[in-house]
C-alpha cells in the first residue's frame, strides 16, 4: 500500500507458478496466492455459480 498515492500493486511471481486470487467489492480488497485465503476472509462464500457451470458443461466455455 502506497500511502502517498493510495494505491496497491499486486502481482504473481515471474514464472506464474503461484497464482494471484483477489476479491474486490468496491470497499474491501482481499488477495492471496491460494483461494483458501480469500474464502477465509469471510467476504466470499464458496457457492457454485450454476450459470457458469452450465456454460462450461454445454459450451466448454470458461469465463475469465
Amino acid at each position: 500500500w502506497d500511502t502517498t498515492t493510495k494505491r496497491v500493486f499486486c502481482s504473481r511471481d515471474r514464472f506464474g507458478i503461484k497464482p494471484l486470487f483477489y476479491f474486490w467489492n468496491g470497499n474491501t480488497f482481499v488477495f492471496g496466492s491460494e483461494i483458501n485465503a480469500i474464502l477465509a476472509s469471510g467476504y466470499v462464500t464458496a457457492t457454485p455459480n450454476e450459470s457458469i457451470i452450465h456454460d462450461y458443461l454445454v459450451y466448454s466455455r470458461i469465463d475469465h
